[in-house]
């Protein structure tokens, strides 16, 4: 199994995920599931235009994943963050994209640049060690990643030590953002990890607050 496709959306009127996910499939909840690990794909998960899938066009706009992380990366506040829509010459909001034009939602929401780079998947994670543990003719692998990442010298040496992967060491030992880790491939030219990361980590993640 090469790839597979999923589809979700949330309900007409008010989100399901305000409603602690009853009945319906939406993206907030697709989002929380580990489908990566489920099915040991990368997988990306791609936005549909709300405001055309609400007027129900038959080929609505389609956010790239890539496109998303970037704008969040890029923005000083993710909730600012509007995306252009060829479709309907305009622009959508992240608001709209992801929490139903519902604000009070933004404090149930850690956005993806901000989460630990622990939150990346296995598939995500593996994928960057078939990319950064051989050695490269400049030197921009995992070891010149992890000084990018304030690793030092002694803690790159204990790496450097054991036998397993220094990448999936590295990713699972560092004290930094997903947001960092792309910043720093980017800095690096390492293009190629780079969008693995843009294209496949999570967009958000959703806290669970419990009452007491």
């Amino acid at each position: 199994m090469r790839d597979a496709e999923i589809g979700a959306c949330g309900r007409r009127g008010k989100t399901s995920f305000s409603r602690g996910f009853p009945g319906e499939a939406n993206f907030p909840k697709l989002e929380q599931e580990n489908l990566d690990g489920t099915l040991g794909l990368l997988v990306e998960k791609h936005i549909l235009t709300p405001f055309e899938l609400n007027n129900h066009s038959r080929a609505p706009f389609c956010y790239q994943p890539d496109v998303i992380t970037a704008a969040m990366l890029e923005a000083e506040s993710t909730l600012d963050i509007a995306l252009y829509n060829p479709n309907i010459d305009g622009q959508e909001t992240i608001v709209q994209m992801i929490m139903f034009d519902e604000m009070e939602l933004a404090g149930n929401i850690h956005w993806g640049c901000a989460l630990r780079i622990q939150d990346l998947s296995s598939p995500v994670k593996l994928k960057l060690c078939g990319l950064l543990d051989p050695p490269e003719p400049h030197g921009r692998d995992w070891c010149l990643l992890a000084l990018r990442l304030g690793l030092c010298q002694d803690k790159i040496a204990a790496l450097d030590s054991q036998h397993s992967s220094h990448t999936m060491r590295l990713l699972t030992t560092a004290d930094c953002s997903i947001g960092a880790l792309i910043t720093s491939l980017h800095e690096l030219d390492r293009l190629d990890a780079a969008e693995v990361v843009l294209r496949s980590a999570p967009i958000f993640k959703i806290i669970e607050h419990v009452s007491v």
